[in-house]
């Protein structure tokens, strides 16, 4: 599908304006002519995103030919932000999917060590299970030595194949939604599974995660911290793998993670630490327009200039490099692929005070390592008015590990935590809690491991629906 002539999501545009029944539409009714549009023009085009386009028509309009010929595989996304939507996959999406992950399971050196794969993300129509084993296989296929287990969101099966079937490999990586991940590890503990002789190694996707609770991820499976024992998948159902950690992007994120300096020049007005990955650019094109990140995907459903509703930045390589070297910084080694810094969805936060509370406000304070034997991480907040006549509050709900009770004295605990968090990540809270004091703070209830609001699933809703 590439033009040698022209980039390649250049030449996407052009197929999909004349394969696609949907997108020939779109163009039409927003007065673009894809024969006049030149490489040049293409940053022009206009952007789609699932309201003015995936939903305003059938979904056969919206693939190939208008027809579901090309496509292999149907996933789900978790809807965890709105409505499930479906996504028809062919061969160009497994085959993209593969390379990605290569680039991951480079790192953890599976051309050489016998490795387990042990998937564990939810094994229904959601994307990550299935998207995931098909690229595995094929990259056995391909010389990586990779046998795959699909226990899914099991926490004791889990564990099960940790204690009995990993330390019959050379290494185990488990590939997991994080918040599950956390839950099979500590029951592993609860278990004394020793992994001296296992190497187990991680693999994240589905949210962003904070450099305290990934080591604490990384000491449970014993890695030290002169090792990368853990990678993040920027993955979405829209498009599969969009971008990927690598051992040079984990650098230069624990870099900002410690200076403050470089964080404000590397994340502009964002007070926690964002997501940081590598993408390939002729598997993904990203920008970032208005601070929202769209990005161009080749599938038997192609995405052009596609908005998610992430927020974040693109920084080429060459700017990472003039950064890191102005602030006095080695440059890690690896390849000069570009990078993305993801920040998140305005939709998923509570507002208090007219301002947004994001997760990402919460967690570092609940991965303070005070809680490492008492809270498994998770945590649903909200802001609560139970009359007009009374001042609405944050009301945070917090999950405890199994066997601890709740008390007043960790609940004030956790309160002081959350609130040093939000205070040194959201500058706006930080104004708003000088205001208001006591009154801004959150009222910290505190719930016995495997409540309802915190059963596994697909992916955890963090902010309570309003």
């Amino acid at each position: 599908m590439k033009n040698e002539t022209e980039p390649w999501q250049v030449t996407l545009f052009r197929h999909a304006s004349k394969r696609v029944p949907a997108y020939g539409k779109f163009l039409s009714e927003q007065s673009v002519s894809a024969d006049g549009v030149r490489p040049t023009d293409f940053v022009d085009l206009p952007i789609v995103t699932k309201k003015n386009y995936l939903d305003c028509y059938p979904l056969s309009e919206l693939l190939l030919d208008g027809s579901f010929d090309d496509a292999d595989l149907i996933s789900t996304s978790s809807g965890s932000s709105g409505d499930p939507f479906y996504w028809p996959r062919g061969e160009v999406a497994g085959s993209e999917s593969a390379v990605q992950h290569e680039f991951i399971l480079d790192h953890f050196d599976t051309r050489n060590r016998e490795t387990l794969c042990v998937l564990a993300y939810a094994m229904g129509t959601w994307i990550a299970g299935t998207y995931t084993m098909d690229a595995l296989r094929r990259l056995k296929r391909e010389g990586h030595r990779l046998t795959v287990i699909t226990p899914g969101i099991d926490v004791d099966e889990n564990v099960r194949i940790l204690d009995r079937l990993a330390p019959q490999f050379g290494q185990t990586i488990i590939f997991g939604y994080p918040p599950l991940v956390d839950e099979i590890l500590t029951a592993a503990a609860r278990k004394d599974l020793d992994f001296s002789n296992s190497r187990v190694r991680l693999v994240f996707a589905g949210e962003s995660v904070t450099e305290d609770w990934r080591s604490r991820m990384e000491r449970m499976i014993g890695v030290d911290e002169s090792e990368t024992g853990s990678l993040l998948i920027y993955g979405t159902a829209d498009a599969g793998v969009v971008g990927f950690e690598t051992s040079r992007s984990r650098a230069i994120r624990l870099m900002a993670a410690e200076d403050p300096l470089l964080h404000a020049e590397l994340f502009p007005g964002v007070g926690y630490l964002p997501t940081l990955v590598e993408f390939d650019s002729d598997l993904r094109w990203i920008e970032a327009v208005d601070g929202e990140i769209v990005f161009t995907a080749r599938n038997s459903l192609p995405l052009i200039r596609y908005a998610i509703g992430d927020f974040g930045a693109v920084v080429p390589s060459e700017v990472m490099e003039e950064t890191l070297t102005k602030f006095g910084y080695e440059i890690p080694p690896g390849t000069r692929r570009p990078f993305v810094a993801v920040y998140g969805r305005p939709e998923i936060a509570t507002t208090f005070f007219s301002l947004n509370i994001y997760p990402e406000n919460v967690k570092p304070g609940l991965d303070h390592s005070s809680f490492d034997l008492h809270l498994t991480g998770r945590f649903v907040i909200s802001t609560e008015q139970p009359s007009l006549e009374r001042r609405p509050f944050l009301a945070l709900q917090v999950e405890l590990t199994q066997g601890v009770a709740p008390s007043a004295e960790l609940a004030g605990h956790v309160a002081r935590k959350v609130v040093e968090s939000m205070c040194s990540t959201n500058a706006e809270y930080r104004r708003l809690h000088l205001e208001l004091g006591d009154d801004a703070e959150p009222m910290v209830e505190l719930f016995p491991n495997g409540s309802p609001q915190f059963a596994v699933a697909v992916k955890h809703r963090w902010v309570k629906d309003q």
